[in-house]
C-alpha cells in the first residue's frame, strides 16, 4: 500500500497486472467452476484492495467504477468471460485439441496409458456446448464467427466491463457523500 506514495498510477497498474491479475486469471476457466463461494469472496476482497491501491483511492471507495476505469475484470466475472471466450473459439473453429469435439457426442477418445486399444467414450460435451450457446445468447453478444480471436476476446472483455456501474446509485450513500463533501 506504500506504493501509492512513490509510484505513478501507470506503474501501480503494471505491478497489479504482473503480480496479482496474472495469478488470478491463471487457469480461471477451471478454478472459477470449482472454487467455493468463500474462496471467490476472499479473492474478490483482495482484488478490490489492490484496485483501490492502484487508483490511489480511499479504503471504502466503491470499486465498480474503479474496475471500469482501469479496464479490469472482477474475480466473480472471470467465469463468464472464460465461457464466452470458449464459445467464441468454438464459433471460429479454433477450439483447443482436447475440446475439438465439443458439441459432437462420442467425438472424444480416451487413451489408456497401459497400451490398450483406445476406446470411444461419450463425454457430456454436447451439454457443455449447449450451455455455452445459452450463455452467449443470454448476453446478446454479436455473431463474431468472421472476427479474429484477438478482437473477439477484446469484444468480450469490453462487454463484461461495460456491465459495471460508473457511479454509485445508492440513495444517501455515506461513502460517496463523505468523499464528495456533501454530507
Amino acid at each position: 500500500s506504500q506504493a501509492k506514495n512513490f509510484c505513478t498510477k501507470e506503474i501501480r497498474l503494471l505491478i497489479y497486472n504482473s503480480l496479482i491479475h496474472s495469478h488470478i486469471t491463471y487457469a480461471s476457466s477451471v478454478w472459477t467452476m470449482l472454487a467455493s463461494p468463500k474462496d471467490t469472496k476472499e479473492l474478490s476482497i483482495l482484488q478490490k484492495k489492490a484496485v483501490r491501491i492502484v487508483e490511489g483511492s480511499k479504503v471504502n471507495t466503491h470499486t465498480s467504477p474503479l474496475f471500469k476505469k482501469l479496464g479490469i475484470v472482477k474475480v466473480q466475472d472471470l467465469g463468464l468471460q472464460e465461457a464466452l471466450k470458449l464459445q467464441a473459439r468454438k464459433l471460429n473453429g479454433a477450439l483447443p485439441t482436447g475440446l475439438d469435439g465439443l458439441g459432437q457426442a462420442g467425438a472424444q477418445e480416451n487413451y489408456n496409458l497401459r497400451r490398450e486399444r483406445p476406446r470411444r467414450v461419450d463425454l457430456p460435451l454436447e451439454a457443455i456446448s449447449n450451455q455455452l450457446m445459452q450463455i452467449w445468447q443470454t448476453h446478446s453478444l454479436p455473431e463474431i464467427s468472421d472476427t479474429s480471436l484477438v478482437s473477439a476476446k477484446r469484444c468480450i472483455k469490453k462487454y463484461v466491463i461495460s456491465r459495471y456501474l460508473e457511479q454509485c446509485y445508492i440513495v444517501n450513500c455515506k461513502v460517496c457523500a463523505r468523499t464528495t463533501g456533501h454530507l
